[in-house]
């Protein structure tokens, strides 16, 4: 087993038992095993979304079926997505790398700021104590990954970002901030921030993502 499944392994057993980080977290109790660590295990692109959505009820019966690592990193195919609805996040990431070698989501690594289903917003208290739980799991996530560029989608996938890689930032709106990649002369690890789709889709902000991953993965 590879370092990178050992360590979502080790999280998914967290997760079932309640222990570690997952002691604390309100959404430790959900259904729904943890959605992250999605595409490729090797991905030189790392893209960083707010948490997997939906609402799921609380009341998981621990140890029952304990989840596996080889349950992930599950390429988006044609074929599996020609059986299912196209969900916003895999619409996204497909319309952002058409055209490119990471067309249909080739060679990209995706995980969620929150790993769990939680069904409430950004903001709300329960979810900033979610996000507090999973911060050391990004942390690791980066050192495991290594990617060569990471792309974020939101503001606190964008702080938590910064935050973990000490990357010092200037006060700007996430509108004015997307599409505008971020090159630290302390890292070598740029990052491209976009605006959730959650907050602004259609035509326009499709073809203004793409052309920004256009242009940042020519240079990486």
């Amino acid at each position: 087993m590879s370092a990178m499944k050992a360590y979502i392994q080790d999280i998914l057993d967290m997760w079932n038992t309640g222990r570690g980080h997952c002691h604390e977290c309100p959404f430790n109790l959900v259904n729904h095993a943890p959605e992250f660590a999605l595409g490729s295990e090797n991905g030189p692109l790392m893209v960083i979304a707010q948490s997997p959505g939906g609402v799921e009820k609380a009341g998981r019966k621990r140890g029952e079926t304990p989840y596996s690592a080889d349950e992930y990193f599950e390429p988006y195919r044609d074929e599996q997505l020609g059986h299912q609805p196209e969900y916003p996040h895999i619409a996204v990431l497909r319309r952002m790398t058409e055209g490119t070698p990471y067309n249909e989501v080739r060679g990209i690594y995706y995980t969620n700021l929150a790993k769990c289903h939680a069904g409430v917003d950004m903001g709300n208290p329960e979810m900033n104590r979610a996000l507090g739980c999973c911060e050391p799991y990004l942390k690791e996530e980066f050192r495991l990954i290594d990617p060569r560029l990471i792309v974020t989608f939101g503001v606190p996938a964008f702080k938590a970002t910064t935050k973990a890689l000490s990357i010092p930032v200037e006060h700007m709106t996430m509108a004015d901030r997307h599409g505008l990649a971020i090159r630290p002369p302390d890292s070598p690890i740029p990052v491209l921030p976009f605006l959730h789709w959650s907050r602004i889709r259609g035509r326009r902000y499709y073809e203004g993502i793409q052309k920004a991953f256009v242009r940042e993965t020519g240079r990486v």
